[in-house]
């Protein structure tokens, strides 16, 4: 029992420093060093860790239509939306929403070419978009440093990554109105000029009416075949990383500066990916020419906005002539960068995000710690086995474990040895559910050691199971005298006499080992002789009364010989089949010693069970 509670506080010592250790380096090890001025504020767990904001800033597109390192030119405005919740002052999670629209123009962007030259804006392609944007994410965001300066103005520069989902939908301004070919744009040779179907001037009129998409721009299609693009989705999966600075306005308040990028998987935000449709392909999309010939010129309003080049208007018409149309090796971006304000909710006066070490209070480590050990610390039962080491958490009070927190089953029968009418059982032995082996003649001797296992009902055996005379006879005799008596109706003082004599002449007591309750098996021919009188003599009722040697204090002798009185009741009355109401049951501890020998012998002679008739 001992090196089971050594054991026990062991573990609780280890758990306790590793506890600790965590605690102090998520709550405050790595933060800057503490402020020597500030004094300990609220404890942590006080502290409140929900944020709420709303977000004010610009989308920016980054893409085949735009090229340049800086696309300020393709800013458009933006906004959000998000909740935080901080797990420590160094670590929170966010959920952010974030709604905007993005685009490019060929005809606007200086492209860098290979020859390492900046040329004039891409009007042979002379492609362009605009597009929604719908985007929610959820990013875990890593503090680097909550604190700068003195305790009334604090900043710290904060770095983010996490997944999110976003829809787009990109739509060209490829008309001057209405989507109809009257209306096209017509180029003229590598789309310097633009002008109407009737040859007059015009510049595009900024409506972006044509769903890309719905023109298979690069010969897509949502079921294809020889090689052909598959269909882009609209919704897609985004990967947000960025960094900024948050100031502490004061106690309720922060504001955000913030860049983020969303890396995508998708290349078609701008609708530009591949290569130009081939003539099977664009064919294959559309069985009407007049749908073919609008296609042809969406796809490359360049070459096919003039008649002579549309192979539609002109089937002499060559096709393709440039076979690059985007960049297939690499995938498109955009940003959101803004400034933000974030308000504190709860009820305390401190947010955790803004906890400094010298916030803290050294006892908050250790109570941090503690509510995280308390749970693992409990002991239901209180046997000295933790609750997460320990598989019987319901074990009776007293009642001595093993390291697993299981009762003793000293002969493995499967019946523990608090339960177990005998619990010396040889290994192997199948028993009932008082851990009593097969017992098949009834004499009260298990057939393992039964000698005589088929011995006739009623005879008197010994401790072997054999039918015994002498003594056992003299049993015999007086039992079946007074069993004659109280049936005849002459119940009187000189049968009572007899009876007692019996009980003193035949029966005898029942030992006990040291602290122990359980009846050993080699007294159960006495149990079963005891009950062969009680039924031969109905009128009897019996008083089982346990007794104590004189170690240990009064309370546990008083209950240990309780117990012990209990387990004859429950012999006699499970495997015998004695009626309740016919057994009574005392303790009397360590009182009314038969030897006052201080030796084993002595004490082996006051553990005992004895009996008294009661009429």
């Amino acid at each position: 029992m001992n090196q089971i509670y050594k054991l026990n506080n062991l573990i609780k010592t280890i758990l306790f420093g590793v506890t600790l250790t965590i605690s102090q380096v998520a709550l405050g090890q790595g933060m800057l060093p503490p402020d020597s001025t500030a004094k300990p504020k609220s404890r942590l767990p006080l502290s409140n860790r929900v944020n709420v904001g709303i977000n004010l800033g610009m989308m920016n597109y980054y893409g085949d239509l735009n090229a340049s390192n800086i696309p300020l030119p393709s800013s458009r405005f933006a906004f959000g939306a998000q909740v935080r919740y901080h797990f420590t002052p160094a670590i929170s999670f966010r959920g952010q929403l974030a709604i905007g629209s993005i685009e490019g123009n060929d005809r606007g962007k200086t492209t860098f070419i290979t020859t390492g030259d900046f040329s004039v804006p891409n009007l042979n392609r002379s492609l362009n978009f605009r597009s929604s944007i719908i985007d929610f994410s959820g990013q875990v965001m890593f503090a680097l440093n909550n604190q700068y300066s003195n305790s009334k103005f604090r900043m710290h520069p904060y770095a983010f990554a996490g997944i999110g989902v976003f829809s787009f939908n990109p739509k060209g301004d490829l008309f001057n109105g209405s989507e109809s070919w009257e209306n096209r744009y017509v180029y003229s040779d590598k789309g310097k000029d633009i002008t109407d179907a009737s040859g007059n001037p015009i510049e595009q009129d900024g409506e972006f009416e044509t769903t890309l998409k719905d023109w298979s721009t690069e010969g897509q299609s949502a079921n294809p075949k020889d090689g052909q693009l598959r269909s882009y989705s609209t919704t897609q999966v985004n990967f947000p990383v960025g960094a900024g600075i948050r100031i502490r306005l004061n106690r309720r308040f922060d504001i955000d500066f913030e860049i983020g990028i969303r890396i995508l998987l998708t290349d078609y935000i701008d609708d530009v990916g591949n290569d130009y449709p081939s003539k099977a392909n664009m064919v294959g999309n559309f069985s009407d020419p007049a749908e073919q010939q609008m296609a042809w010129y969406i796809s490359n309003p360049v070459i096919y906005s003039q008649e002579a080049n549309n192979p539609i208007a002109n089937p002499g018409s060559g096709f393709n002539p440039y076979a690059r149309r985007g960049g297939r090796d690499s995938k498109d971006q955009y940003s959101f960068s803004s400034i933000g304000v974030e308000y504190k909710l709860g009820k305390q006066k401190d947010a955790m995000e803004w906890l400094r070490a010298s916030d803290i209070e050294a006892s908050n480590f250790e109570d941090a710690a503690k509510n995280i050990l308390n749970p693992m610390m409990q002991d239901t039962d209180g046997d000295g086995v933790l609750d997460f080491l320990d598989q019987d958490n319901n074990t009776p009070q007293g009642t001595i474990v093993t390291t697993k927190g299981v009762p003793f089953d000293l002969d493995g029968d499967g019946i523990y040895d608090r339960n177990d009418a005998d619990p010396y059982t040889p290994t192997g032995m199948t028993v009932n559910s008082l851990g009593m082996p097969a017992d098949s003649d009834g004499d009260g001797v298990p057939d393992y050691r039964d000698i005589s296992p088929n011995t006739p009902a009623g005879a008197i055996v010994n401790f072997k199971g054999q039918p015994v005379s002498g003594a056992g006879a003299g049993y015999a005799s007086a039992a079946d005298e007074a069993a004659k008596k109280a049936s005849s109706g002459s119940f009187d003082a000189k049968t009572k006499q007899l009876i007692d004599a019996i009980v003193a002449n035949h029966l005898g007591n029942i030992y006990f080992d040291i602290n122990q309750f359980n009846v050993k098996s080699e007294y159960f021919t006495i149990c079963a002789n005891l009950a062969k009188l009680m039924k031969m003599v109905p009128e009897i009722k019996v008083d089982v009364i346990g007794f104590t040697d004189p170690t240990g204090n009064d309370e546990y002798n008083k209950s240990l010989s309780e117990r012990r009185a209990n387990s004859v009741k429950r012999l006699m009355m499970e495997t015998f089949e004695v009626e309740d109401a016919r057994l009574m049951i005392s303790g009397n501890g360590e009182s009314n010693l038969l030897s006052t020998e201080v030796s084993s012998k002595g004490y082996l002679s006051n553990r005992r069970v004895q009996f008294r008739i009661v009429y």
